[in-house]
C-alpha cells in the first residue's frame, strides 16, 4: 500500500487514531514555553536571500524528489533497506543549517522552522498529502487537494452522483481531514487526473527506472504529486518571505 493511499475505516474510529488526532490538536496549539532570541546578526538582504536558498530551499527540494527513488519514502534509493534513518538525517541536517543562521530575526526563524516541520511531517508520515501540517499549502495549491485520501476510498466512483446532502453528511462526520463540496469538485478532480495520465504517457513516463517495489507499475500520479509539492514549496517560500520579493 503506497502512503498516499488511505487506510481503513476502523482506523480511523479506532482509539489510537482518536488519540493521535488529540495529539496533533496539542502540537497545533504549539509550544507554550518558547524561548525567544534578543536579537539578530546584521547582513545584506542579498546576502540573506542567497543563505535561505542555498540552506534551506534547495535541500527541501531534494528532501522532496526523493519521495520516488525512495519508494515513497520506505528504502533507501536502489536498495531494500530501510531508509528512516536515512531520511532523518537529511531532515536534521536542515534543522541545522536554520540553527546556525544566527542573522534571521524572530520572525524569519519561525517561518522557516514552519516550513521545515511542514516537510519532515510529510517524509515522517503515512498518508502522503494528507500529512502536510500546513493547511496554508493547500490554499496556496488547491491541486494538493487532489491527491487527498478520501479519493481512494471505493464510493470515489459513486460521488459524481451525489447530492449536496450527501456531501455535507460525509463532511460533518469528520472521517478525513478533507473532503470534497460537491460532485463540481470531483470532476474537476477528473479532468486533472486524465490530464496527468495522457502527460505521462506522451513523455513515456510509463516506467519509473527508481520503483523498486514488490508490484513495480506505472505511477504517474505519485510522480505528479512529488511534482505538485516540490513547486508548493517553491509558492510558500514567495508567500511567507514576500518583503523579500520584487
Amino acid at each position: 500500500m503506497k502512503p498516499h493511499k488511505p487506510m481503513g475505516k476502523e482506523f480511523i474510529l479506532s482509539k489510537s487514531a482518536k488519540e493521535f488526532r488529540r495529539i496533533r490538536r496539542i502540537d497545533n496549539k504549539g509550544n507554550p514555553c518558547v524561548v525567544k532570541a534578543k536579537g539578530s546578526w546584521k547582513i545584506s538582504i542579498d546576502n540573506k536571500i542567497s543563505n535561505i536558498i542555498d540552506r534551506i530551499v534547495t535541500p527541501l527540494e531534494k528532501i522532496i524528489y526523493l519521495y520516488i527513488p525512495t519508494n515513497y519514502y520506505n528504502y533507501i534509493p536502489g536498495t531494500k533497506k530501510d531508509c528512516w534513518n536515512y531520511m532523518e538525517k537529511k531532515i536534521q541536517s536542515v534543522y541545522c543549517n536554520l540553527n546556525s543562521m544566527v542573522f534571521l530575526n524572530a520572525s524569519e526563524y519561525d517561518r522557516l522552522k514552519r516550513i521545515i516541520e511542514t516537510v519532515h511531517a510529510f517524509v515522517r508520515g503515512y498518508s502522503g498529502v494528507d500529512s502536510i501540517i500546513d493547511k496554508h499549502w493547500f490554499e496556496l495549491n488547491p491541486n494538493l487537494n487532489f491527491f487527498r485520501s478520501c479519493y481512494y476510498f471505493g464510493f470515489v466512483s459513486e460521488m459524481k452522483q451525489w447530492t449536496e446532502d450527501d456531501f455535507e453528511i460525509m463532511q460533518s462526520m469528520k472521517l478525513f481531514d478533507y473532503f470534497p463540496d460537491g460532485p463540481d469538485d470531483v470532476i474537476k478532480r477528473d479532468d486533472y487526473m486524465e490530464y496527468l495520465h495522457c502527460h505521462s504517457r506522451v513523455r513515456n513516463f510509463k516506467w519509473d527506472k527508481f520503483d523498486n517495489s514488490d508490484c513495480s507499475h506505472e505511477d504517474s500520479e505519485s510522480i505528479m504529486l512529488m511534482h505538485e509539492i516540490a513547486y508548493t514549496l517553491r509558492l510558500v517560500f514567495i508567500d511567507v518571505f514576500h518583503e523579500l520579493c520584487d
